[in-house]
């Protein structure tokens, strides 16, 4: 399912408060994406992975996380794994890797 998601969707008219040129918005958007996978290219998943945590605010803050509705806890978000995987830190002190689910700062 689309999760939280669903019901915070916005545009960029609504976020900006503007309208925005669309043609020029895609176009940035292709030169960084093309910008990251040049990245990936030459230094790796790595250098990907330190410069997302770096800029990720959800860092090291409380989350709750959902896989499903049986299956819901909280934690401290503290990365991704080597497989782009988030890692909580639940409560009892045990850290769990996520690949799917929705995830909410507390």
């Amino acid at each position: 399912g689309l999760g939280q998601s669903a019901y915070e969707a916005t545009s960029l008219m609504e976020e900006l408060g503007r309208e925005t040129d669309r043609a020029r918005f895609c176009a940035d958007l292709l030169t960084e994406l093309e910008q990251w996978y040049k990245k990936l290219n030459t230094e790796g998943t790595d250098s990907i992975t330190r410069e997302w945590e770096q800029r990720w605010s959800a860092k090291d803050k409380r989350v709750e996380v959902t896989i499903d509705p049986d299956n819901r806890f909280e934690g401290i978000a503290r990365g991704i794994d080597d497989k782009g995987f988030l890692i909580v830190e639940k409560d009892n002190g045990e850290a769990v890797s996520i690949m799917t689910g929705d995830v909410v700062v507390l």
